[in-house]
């Protein structure tokens, strides 16, 4: 999911992962729904280790001496919680301001993180974003949807009857004047 900063994105997500809360199932804490957002000027380490965090790793993410181990303990918990999606918010941080050479190592580890968990994982972030699956034709291949998320705008009429309709809604909803 793609759209200009302040477009939604990261609500929407946060809204959609707040309404299907943890849950404790035979002894395992379940957690249906995970949403992480990148920090800036991630790395692949960083990722993982903040994926951990996101996904309730006992060690915080800390205590793995490469990048492998990090990975590893990262598809074991998943295996254990057993989410039913993963939503990865602000990926361009993750990519943004980096070489190509860099940008293909980031983005093998997307690449294999889909791979592996064979699960549905939304990737949102701005327009830069799309350098992820830009740089990589098996990424991009499976990538199966794109939606992109368009701010109202009020340049033409039907755009302003339409965001006056939308306020008038939110108004009498709050019951406001």
């Amino acid at each position: 999911i793609i759209g200009e900063t302040g477009s939604g994105k990261s609500r929407f997500a946060h809204e959609y992962a707040s309404r299907t809360p943890a849950y404790c199932e035979n002894g395992f804490t379940r957690i249906p729904v995970i949403h992480h957002t990148v920090q800036a000027a991630t790395t692949p380490k960083m990722l993982l280790q903040g994926l951990l965090v996101s996904i309730g790793d006992p060690q915080q993410g800390k205590g793995a001496n490469n990048e492998r181990d990090l990975r590893d303990r990262f598809y074991r918990l998943m295996q254990t919680i057993q989410p039913e999606l993963l939503i990865i918010d602000e990926a361009q941080a993750y990519v943004q301001d980096c070489s190509e050479r860099v940008l293909l190592k980031r983005v093998d580890v997307f690449k294999d993180i889909i791979n592996t968990l064979r699960m549905p994982i939304v990737l949102m972030g701005t327009p830069w974003a799309t350098r992820i699956l830009e740089a990589s034709e098996q990424l991009e291949r499976r990538v199966a949807y794109r939606r992109v998320l368009r701010p109202f705008g009020v340049d033409t009429v039907d755009a302003r009857r339409n965001y006056f309709h939308l306020l008038g809604l939110l108004a009498e909803a709050h019951q406001m004047d």
